[in-house]
């Protein structure tokens, strides 16, 4: 159970055991006064500030994005398995375009460019993708008619009677 450090003004004038002992009387309705209170764990929260800041633009890139590091075959929903360019974004520039499909890595992260999207570096080495029109589309909707849904309910409610 946890405890949260009672105020030196409050009403516990910083006294942890009695704030859990009535945290424990809340929560529960009863309290075990003939067992010790045994603390497993300590957790410490800190907020701390530092200057802002500053980012550091990359170089811009004068010529084409460099060749991928290699191809590897990549499934995805739209297209099936595809064998897939993969870029190394250390070596990506401000301004370097990537068209999915397509992975970006680095020592870090992958990112998964999707058929139809595009990846754009900007001038701090962020990847922005942008989604293609034929990429946009209703996920997680379906229409059901209601012969189906209602075979549907027939096959659940005989599951039931089986198992009982």
């Amino acid at each position: 159970m946890r405890t949260k450090q009672p105020a030196e003004d409050g009403p516990y004038k910083g006294d942890y055991l009695r704030a859990f002992v009535d945290d424990y009387q809340r929560e529960y309705g009863f309290t075990l006064t003939d067992r010790p209170v045994v603390v497993d764990n300590i957790r410490v929260r800190v907020i701390g500030s530092t200057e802002s800041i500053q980012r550091i633009p990359i170089p811009k890139a004068t010529e084409n994005p460099p060749p991928a590091i290699e191809h590897e075959e990549v499934y995805f929903s739209e297209t099936g398995r595809v064998k897939t360019p993969v870029f190394d974004l250390s070596k990506l520039h401000a301004g370097h375009e990537i068209e999915g499909p397509a992975v970006i890595i680095d020592k870090t992260n992958t990112i998964v460019v999707l058929p139809n999207c595009k990846a754009t570096i900007t001038e701090y080495g962020d990847v922005r993708i942008t989604i293609g029109k034929e990429g946009r589309r209703i996920v997680g909707y379906t229409l059901l008619s209601p012969f189906f849904f209602c075979c549907f309910m027939i096959m659940f409610y005989l599951f039931l009677l089986f198992i009982g």
